[in-house]
């Protein structure tokens, strides 16, 4: 079994949630992608081989490492309820690599703002917006380093 990672889009009710939480809130609003965005933020990760797949009213990406498929860095995006490619979604990060997911959301966040990822580890979210320094919050996120 692996680590499920949802991914909220930054909006007044996150927000309060992650002030809660003790966060330091983003003052920009996030929105939910549509499969079209999710798919071109994906696009642009140059150093990583995306394949992409829908079917039964599910949309995918598989992100790999293409110089070590078997043991590099890999993650699946998931969009459970697809209907269409310009629909705004909910989705998720199905297992993989923290840090290519931190990476990977960066890239989501330069199209649709700011994005809270939280692991079903119980340990504590980050915010990720189209700015944020990734080594820095891969260095220093509590699912990560305790």
């Amino acid at each position: 079994m692996g680590v499920l990672y949802s991914a909220f889009p930054v909006t007044s009710e996150v927000r309060e949630w992650l002030a809660e939480e003790g966060h330091s809130v983003p003052r920009a609003n996030g929105s939910p992608p549509t499969p079209n965005q999710l798919q071109m933020a994906l696009e642009t990760l140059t150093d990583h081989s995306v394949s992409f797949n829908t079917s039964g009213g599910v949309w995918q990406a598989q992100i790999n490492d293409p110089n070590s498929l078997e043991d590099g860095p890999w993650t699946i995006v998931k969009v459970l309820k697809y209907t269409s490619p310009d629909e705004p979604c909910e989705y998720f990060f199905e297992k993989g690599w923290p840090e290519l997911i931190i990476k990977v959301a960066q890239r989501i966040a330069q199209q649709c703002g700011p994005i809270a990822i939280v692991p079903d580890t119980g340990c504590p979210a980050v915010i990720v917006e189209a700015d944020s320094d990734v080594d820095d919050i891969i260095s220093t996120w509590g699912h990560l380093t305790g």
